[in-house]
């Protein structure tokens, strides 16, 4: 299938660090991004500011993208430090990624209309070149898509995000999610991004 390739780094706490870094000079067909998290996306999942220097620096020595996330302010607040250390230079955007309405257990932000505007007006402040992709977990990912994109944004969606429709039934396919998505995108006049588009984006 003719799409752009990304892949996750975050680490589960049985692996090291090292294995994270040492991935993208053995694989045999490197992705065209990989996304970094400066704090846990989820409680139980390790994620610092240092280690993504780290991971930058394997991912710039393989030359794959890297696709950092931000998810609440104190994160926004690393990747500036990151930014300003001429780390995220080859970024070809930030991923805005925000938790369940009534998540508590990461640190991610809830995935309000009114978390995901102040965020993309932080980010915005803070690393102002860089596209935004926004998404949302759970219940939350269709009210994060319909906002950031109607806030001009780019969005995303899938599994790793939701298993269900904005209706609350069963989702059997990616296919699905990405067909509402693409039919929010045509309510604000916007066409989803063909491969080649998506390249373009990527360098």
């Amino acid at each position: 299938v003719d799409v752009p390739i990304s892949i996750s780094t975050q680490r589960a706490r049985q692996t090291s660090l090292g294995t994270v870094t040492a991935l993208f000079s053995v694989l045999r067909d490197l992705p065209d991004l990989a996304s970094i998290h400066v704090r846990p996306p989820e409680a139980e999942l390790p994620a610092h500011r240092e280690e993504a220097r780290q991971i930058i620096a394997a991912l710039d020595a393989a030359d794959v993208r890297p696709a950092p996330v931000a998810g609440s302010l104190d994160a926004l607040g690393d990747l500036e430090v990151l930014y300003n250390d001429s780390l995220l230079g080859r970024a070809p955007f930030v991923m805005l990624t925000l938790g369940a309405a009534t998540s508590e257990s990461s640190d991610l932000a809830a995935g309000t209309p009114q978390n995901v505007l102040r965020l993309i007006d932080a980010i915005r402040s803070v690393l102002a070149r860089p596209p935004i992709v926004a998404s949302g977990r759970d219940a939350a990912s269709p009210i994060v898509q319909a906002v950031a994109a109607a806030a001009g944004e780019h969005i995303r969606v899938g599994f790793e995000d939701t298993v269900t429709l904005p209706d609350g039934s069963p989702a059997t396919s990616n296919a699905q999610l990405v067909e509402h998505a693409v039919r929010l995108g045509a309510t604000l006049g916007r066409a989803p991004m063909p491969p080649d588009e998506a390249r373009r984006l990527l360098r």
